[in-house]
């Protein structure tokens, strides 16, 4: 596999076969009203919807493949506060959310309908515990004692402080559970998507910029955010600098 040249075709793996788009607007619960757009993958064109997707190699049988919000920092590899929801009727379903994978379906995973809700900074050590304690409950199969969860706090209360609020990536694993005792094995190392970042602040952070290194800025409605194309008249958006 490209992203992972270390490992040997026959041992169970993940490979990320579509990255989701860069830029994404995060948004709270109270938005969460009526349609909104979904995470989309990076190769998605107007004619042409493209959705992150996974693919298991170098394994036979039926699988798991699942897919939770995490943080981007490498040094950091952990569940994020942000939740990652499906909309099912009326309810939002948050992760993890898991695909069933075989030979029919080639082993490929695909993920659609997905939004980003943005949690509140009062809320994010208590999201941050629930997540992980969930996480750390499948990896051990069991249930954690009060004293892992005393600890889990602890963590999590630290973790707040220096996340990332705009910045999310996908944690792709894949999971073969025991049809008898339930239990969930997990095949091979979890993947990591590119950076998703929030769109709003991107926004507000690139006017920002062209508002203080210039007299004036021009945006092109040809601006990828905008989702137009095809139009070459310049939008004059002249904006003097105020000192």
């Amino acid at each position: 596999a490209a992203d992972h040249p270390q490992i040997e075709l026959s041992v169970p793996h993940l490979v990320i076969l579509e990255q989701p788009v860069d830029k994404f607007r995060f948004r709270y619960q109270s938005e969460m009203h009526g349609t909104h757009g979904s995470l989309m993958g990076v190769h998605t064109e107007k004619s042409k919807k493209t959705f992150p997707s996974v693919e298991l190699r170098g394994f036979q049988g039926e699988a798991k493949i699942r897919c939770s919000l995490f943080q981007v920092d490498p040094s950091k590899r952990a569940a994020h506060s942000h939740h990652l929801v499906i909309k099912s009727g009326e309810i939002d379903l948050i992760d993890p959310h898991d695909i069933e994978v075989n030979a029919e379906t080639g082993y490929v995973g695909m993920f659609q309908g997905m939004g980003i809700i943005h949690t509140a900074k009062k809320n994010i050590a208590e999201e941050l515990c629930k997540k992980i304690k969930r996480q750390r409950a499948v990896e051990m199969n069991r249930e954690i004692s009060l004293r892992e969860e005393h600890q889990l706090q602890k963590e999590a209360v630290e973790m707040a402080k220096t996340m990332n609020l705009n910045q999310v990536c996908l944690c792709f694993q894949a999971f073969q559970v025991d049809p008898v005792s339930g239990m969930w094995q997990q095949l091979c190392e979890p993947v990591y998507s590119n950076a998703i970042n929030n769109m709003s602040e991107w926004w507000m952070d690139t006017w920002w910029k062209g508002h203080v290194l210039t007299n004036y800025f021009i945006i092109h409605r040809k601006c990828p955010h905008w989702r137009v194309e095809n139009l070459s008249v310049e939008l004059d958006c002249r904006k003097r600098r105020r000192w």
